[in-house]
């Protein structure tokens, strides 16, 4: 009999514990906005490491303070301090702001290219376009430290125009930057801005579906 009761006080703590344990799961954030979705949190560039894990409420080798309002009036400062917190040869040159967050180009004032294109959540999230991250040969996790190509700027605009043409017939060109291993076109359709990448190495198109609806610039590009 008390060898029965004592499995049963055994059975119940158990179960206790699981229902801690999975309370506990329930309760814990599914991410962390600081620079890239990475199990569970946002994948962060450390310039000289490489990419890592950020640290969630701050700075944090490459990390961003997360949930805090961003807006059109303190987004290019914020920017502008995370551009600076890689390295004093970059800062901000484009600032728009879509539906779903702002989008923001990071120009490498030492070699006058694009260094990166961020985008910044309301939340104050900061992290790499996809593209901007799995294309950038100086500061994507596959760096090889080339700023030569070989499909120029003019081809990737014939690819990129050739692109619009099929899947949105009217729109134009009216912007391009370049960045290291890729280059981005902004393009007019029917009064809205979109855009694409075109890898500098094999031509792939990467349309930037993520940004939602064009609201309109922040910061223009005065360069």
């Amino acid at each position: 009999m008390a060898k029965n009761k004592t499995l049963y006080i055994l059975l119940v703590a158990l179960l206790g514990l699981l229902v801690l344990s999975v309370a506990a799961i329930i309760a814990t954030p599914l991410w962390t906005p600081q620079g890239g979705w990475c199990g569970g949190q946002w994948n962060v560039f450390q310039p000289g490491r490489g990419w890592g894990m950020g640290h969630h409420g701050g700075w944090g080798q490459g990390g961003w303070n997360s949930y805090i309002t961003v807006d059109r009036d303190n987004v290019v400062k914020y920017a502008e301090d995370y551009a600076k917190s890689y390295s004093s040869n970059l800062e901000v040159k484009v600032v728009e702001e879509y539906t779903n967050n702002f989008y923001v180009i990071v120009w490498d004032t030492q070699r006058d290219i694009g260094a990166f294109e961020l985008v910044i959540s309301r939340n104050g999230g900061v992290h790499f376009e996809p593209h901007s991250m799995m294309w950038n040969t100086l500061y994507g996790p596959h760096s090889i430290g080339k700023t030569e190509w070989p499909i120029s700027i003019e081809e990737a605009k014939k690819i990129a125009q050739n692109w619009i043409d099929a899947n949105f017939p009217g729109g134009v060109v009216v912007e391009e930057y370049v960045f290291p291993g890729y280059y981005t076109f902004h393009f007019k359709i029917n009064g809205e801005m979109q855009m694409l990448s075109v890898n500098a190495y094999n031509g792939q198109v990467w349309f930037h579906s993520w940004h939602g609806g064009y609201i309109g610039e922040v910061l223009e590009d005065e360069h």
